[in-house]
């Protein structure tokens, strides 16, 4: 499994988006397994996480892996009205950032290539915005405004040793 292979370069370009960019003194909003923040001290933030994947491979065959993502953006730290100004604009913004980079750019490492990063087929892109928790390091449950997002990234790994 490539997971380490593809989530950074998947997490940069997220990290680009208007607002979760980089800034002066600040890096890019957008996390991954790596990195989980204790807590959220900076909004808008997005943490993006992988949920499941289906596995394919054979003898004489590519492994195929479609991975199923969570994007979780948290936007404000309640539920405020103001807040859901900020956050519908992320929909096109993430499904444009997606769609600006379908492979990744053309992502491959030795063994295996990205084939699509895409909204997830058999589930809704997004949902909310509205409410979204986050535990933070004392593990207690915080609400957010946010929406999650649903993607799937399908990796074909060709250098899979398949043995009887």
């Amino acid at each position: 499994m490539a997971i380490s292979d593809w989530m950074p370069t998947l997490i940069a370009r997220l990290g680009t988006i208007t607002g979760l960019a980089a800034n002066g003194t600040q890096p890019h909003r957008v996390r991954g397994y790596t990195d989980l923040p204790a807590t959220l001290l900076e909004l808008p933030s997005m943490i993006v996480l992988p949920l499941r994947s289906p596995h394919q491979y054979s003898a004489g065959g590519p492994a195929i892996w479609v991975h199923q993502l969570q994007a979780t953006l948290y936007v404000s730290p309640a539920v405020l009205p103001e807040a859901f100004a900020v956050a519908i604009p992320y929909i096109k913004l993430v499904r444009d950032k997606m769609a600006a980079n379908v492979t990744l750019t053309g992502l491959s490492w030795s063994g295996g290539r990205v084939a699509h990063w895409l909204p997830q087929a058999d589930a809704n892109f997004y949902e909310g915005p509205g409410r979204v928790t986050y535990a933070g390091a004392d593990g207690n449950e915080r609400e957010y405004l946010g929406i999650i997002f649903r993607m799937e990234v399908k990796e074909v790994e060709t250098a899979v040793t398949v043995t009887a």
